[in-house]
């Protein structure tokens, strides 16, 4: 199952965007998965070992991505459960 919602932001020379989505029944528009595989781009998932967003999105390991999870299990120490992004 996708995410609930999906967030790319961006920053360019005319200001930073935002983009929000609520994936449908024929998932996200062509251009939020365009941003979505555009390396230029880090996506940010609170995924964890699970890696389900990730994956339902289309998300492989060599695109460009980081996940709070991870990041706050190194910064913090790992834990028994996920955080959570209200958590981190």
């Amino acid at each position: 199952t996708p995410p609930v919602l999906v967030q790319v932001c961006v920053s360019t020379v005319q200001g930073e965007f935002c983009l929000l989505e609520i994936p449908n029944s024929h998932g996200l528009s062509d251009d939020m998965r365009r941003l979505l595989h555009d390396q230029r781009i880090t996506k940010i998932f609170c995924d964890g070992t699970s890696g389900a967003d990730r994956r339902s999105l289309g998300i492989e390991a060599h695109h460009n991505h980081a996940d709070l999870e991870d990041i706050t299990a190194y910064l913090m120490g790992a834990t028994g459960v996920q955080r959570g992004l209200a958590r981190i």
